[in-house]
């Protein structure tokens, strides 16, 4: 599966990243490698997510979140409208 496909508040594991060589080098920078552990927080207007990864956050456009292969942890939370 892949990173844009994962629901709002799923608890993931990064599997692979794929692309041009400096793309992944810049993930990889970012701290999104294989074995990383990643929550999604939001995803964005244009299916982009925006990740919790440590201490930070990191957004990530919709072309590169379907250049990462994940493996969810947790299955989402439920959506909850006031």
């Amino acid at each position: 599966m892949d990173l844009d496909e994962a629901p709002v508040g799923a608890s993931l594991r990064i599997l692979a990243t794929s692309g041009p060589d400096d793309a992944r080098l810049r993930l990889a920078e970012l701290g999104i490698r294989p074995g990383e552990h990643v929550i999604v927080i939001q995803r964005t207007s244009g299916g982009g997510r925006i990740l919790g990864l440590g201490d930070g956050r990191i957004a990530v456009d919709r072309p590169t979140a379907r250049r990462i292969e994940i493996e969810h942890l947790t299955p989402a939370a439920p959506n909850r409208q006031p």
